[in-house]
């Protein structure tokens, strides 16, 4: 891997759903880009991450799977009737 690892943790790529932390090339500073299949997960300018950490003690990811598995839980534990 040649370039800057982005995220302080592992997030769940969107795309291939491998486990990375993202990362930066040279030669495209603007764009994070997943570890696994190379998709772009966001962009530097975007992201919830500032030189390498959370921005506001944000330690979840705001990634679909992150929202899905949100939305899984809520209807487990709530009563919808």
């Amino acid at each position: 891997m040649n370039g800057v690892p982005h995220y302080p943790d592992l997030i769940v790529c969107d795309f291939c759903g491998r486990h990375t932390r993202g990362v930066v090339h040279p030669n495209e500073p603007d764009s994070v880009k997943c570890t696994s299949c190379n998709m772009e997960l966001t962009d530097v300018t975007t992201s919830v991450v500032v030189n390498g950490k959370w921005k506001n003690d944000h330690f979840r990811t705001h990634h679909s799977t992150d929202i899905v598995t949100d939305a899984l839980n809520y209807l487990a534990n709530n009563d919808l009737d």
